[in-house]
């Protein structure tokens, strides 16, 4: 029996990674259907277990599984395709934040005529942009996203997000994980919204900012165009102190991933392949 070439070594770790990290998956996906749980809490436990992504097939790895195909190249080829819009996007904000200007009322901000809405990016410092747009919103729509946006910065969404992105690229090709993704996403503005009415913005007020936000130009202010509007507008208003409870659900997740790894480093190692013997004379 031949050997295992490197692409088939590559292709079973994968393959069965990706099988291995299905239950820790579809277990996050029901922790993060419990309303009552906050969506702070919901969104670290999705977090986890998409950073936890790449230990899967390197778990795999190290118990010598493989592949009958060699699918190294085409795995490649996707890892390249799914980080490219991370890095594109990433060279636009920068571009995109080189032309800011600051805001006549909030010298801490800075306003982009190319702006969509308000948004945050960058880890060691995060910056915050306005659309031109806003200089003309009424005061408490301008309090409302500018609180959205520094509970972004607040809980490092951006980093995380980055982070998640680059975990993922790993199992580029699970279903499960373009819609673990999706929901991230959402969880982290309800995060968001939860921390800005925290800050002291009555729900009401905030929930007719999401409102009058999605009828302007602007329609990515707030993340109002990227996520379901009503569900983020009466999750603002039913707005209660669970906001912050996060470690819980945290710590079952890590709990979970730990069980799970445990289970998965108990399956056997398959056996090694017998030596062949060669008859005839020694050289």
């Amino acid at each position: 029996m031949s050997a295992a070439t490197t692409g088939e070594l590559l292709t079973g770790a994968l393959l069965h990674g990706a099988a291995w990290a299905t239950p820790s998956l579809l277990a996050a996906a029901a922790l993060g259907r419990v309303r009552w749980v906050s969506a702070s809490a919901r969104h670290a436990a999705w977090s986890v277990t998409l950073l936890a992504l790449p230990a899967w097939p390197l778990l795999a790895a190290t118990r010598g599984v493989t592949a009958p195909v060699d699918l190294g190249v085409l795995w490649l080829l996707g890892t390249v395709g799914f980080l490219a819009p991370l890095l594109v996007g990433t060279l636009r904000l920068v571009r995109l934040a080189a032309t800011a200007t600051p805001h006549p009322q909030r010298p801490e901000v800075s306003v982009v005529d190319a702006c969509l809405g308000p948004l945050t990016f960058g880890w060691w410092r995060p910056r915050v942009l306005l659309p031109s747009a806003s200089l003309r919103w009424p005061s408490c729509t301008l309090q409302a996203a500018l609180a959205h946006e520094q509970a972004h910065v607040a809980r490092r969404d951006w980093l995380v997000h980055v982070a998640v992105w680059g975990a993922s690229a790993t199992l580029w090709f699970h279903p499960l994980m373009w819609w673990a993704r999706r929901e991230h996403a959402q969880l982290t503005e309800l995060a968001a919204d939860d921390l800005a009415i925290a800050s002291g913005i009555r729900p009401s007020a905030y929930a007719r900012a999401l409102l009058s936000l999605a009828t302007t130009p602007t329609p990515a202010a707030l993340g109002v165009g990227t996520h379901h509007l009503r569900h983020r507008v009466s999750a603002a208003l039913r707005r209660g102190p669970r906001a912050h409870r996060r470690w819980p659900t945290a710590i079952a997740v890590l709990l979970l991933l730990v069980a799970s790894f445990a289970a998965a480093a108990a399956v056997p190692r398959p056996p090694d392949p017998p030596l062949t013997c060669i008859e005839g004379p020694l050289p």
